[in-house]
């Protein structure tokens, strides 16, 4: 092959392999080129850098389960550290007196004893048997909302709602629509039994289930339920105890509770514009 002969080289990308050949070409007199023989071809096969099915469309970046499993790692760690605040809070207060924060274990004996104590209140007033143990943080969730409360029973009640606080939107935790349908289906379904049971709060709705009947756990609540019966059991409890709880100690322990960090900017990852160097590229929707 000379300097000058002109050839056409293919080339075929695929997942797995790149295909590849040269042909001998002709110009004739128009300046048009014919293919007038194969000079080489050949194929370089390789690993796929993803798993799954290729041809049906089911593959995902070997990068997906290690992702998922740091998430999951910072999920853990986030709401360990969240427990941890949520109790300090409830503590400087004074809404736990003794409370301890950390380590783990000490807040669980901690915890331990405070619902024995709790459950022997409920039993000895007559609201729950001794032998029903599952709902009893619902109960206090209910007694909260009506009458005068000790310290302990409000702290406990708040810090429940800390460990389960409900759902809130994100739309980079990786869920499919059809799971965000599920969600809020499940959500409205919620939202409609505590209305036909003329509840107030999603505590006291739970607290008139018997757990032996129908599962408590395993549902999807929203996180502004969670929220507005955190304001509900404040207002009732703080006339009973203004030296404690405070505008300032409630502001403390909402943002304790509740607090979500806002969503990663991704802005500076914008490309600038073609026709508009100065300027970052518009969305696709505008």
């Amino acid at each position: 092959m000379t300097e000058k002969q002109p050839v056409i080289l293919g080339i075929d990308l695929g997942a797995k392999s790149i295909g590849w050949c040269v042909m001998e070409c002709n110009v004739d007199s128009v300046g048009r080129w014919e293919p007038v023989g194969l000079l080489d071809a050949g194929a370089r096969c390789f690993d796929a850098g993803v798993d799954g099915n290729i041809d049906q469309g089911k593959d995902e970046a070997r990068a997906v389960a290690r992702r998922i499993q740091r998430g999951m790692r910072r999920q853990i760690y986030r709401r360990a550290q969240r427990l941890r605040r949520s109790l300090r809070a409830l503590t400087e207060a004074g809404l736990l007196p003794g409370a301890i924060a950390s380590p783990s274990e000490a807040r669980h004996e901690y915890l331990f004893k405070l619902d024995e104590c709790l459950r022997t209140i409920l039993v000895a007033d007559g609201e729950m048997p001794a032998q029903v143990h599952d709902s009893s943080i619902y109960q206090i969730r209910r007694r909260c909302l009506d009458g005068v409360r000790t310290l302990e029973e409000i702290g406990r009640a708040l810090f429940h709602l800390s460990q389960r606080r409900g759902f809130k939107s994100n739309r980079k935790d990786g869920t499919t629509e059809d799971d965000k349908g599920k969600v809020k289906g499940g959500i409205a379904d919620l939202a409609i039994q505590i209305k036909n049971a003329n509840c107030r709060s999603l505590g006291e709705f739970f607290s008139k289930l018997d757990p032996h009947q129908t599962r408590i756990r395993n549902r999807w609540a929203a996180r502004s339920m969670y929220e507005a019966e955190f304001v509900q059991i404040w207002a009732a409890q703080a006339a009973n105890h203004p030296s404690v709880m405070t505008y300032d100690a409630m502001k403390k322990i909402y943002t304790a509770i509740f607090y979500q960090r806002p969503l990663k900017s991704s802005a500076s990852l914008i490309g600038f514009c073609e026709l508009e160097p100065h300027h970052r590229r518009a969305p696709m929707g505008c």
